[in-house]
């Protein structure tokens, strides 16, 4: 069963924050890496946000990375 304590420890593992700094703005992007498309299927499904990109050597990473995404539940909104 998905939870915030599962999706926190799997960050901890396989998670990164990326900032990208422009003139006008910051862009921080939250990623996390894995094996299994499924396990991030479940994720996505369960916080309602999200996308599944892949990287080079196909290993897919779960990207939230858009304003609107996650900041409730992050309280920041």
């Amino acid at each position: 069963m998905m939870d915030w304590s599962y999706i926190a420890g799997f960050f901890d593992g396989e998670g990164n924050f990326h900032m990208n700094f422009t003139k006008k703005s910051l862009h921080l992007v939250c990623r996390m890496y894995g094996n299994s498309v499924e396990v991030f299927n479940e994720m996505i499904k369960f916080m309602g946000f999200g996308k599944i990109y892949y990287r080079k050597g196909h290993v897919p990473e779960l990207n939230i990375n858009k304003k609107e995404e996650g900041t409730e539940e992050l309280g920041t909104k």
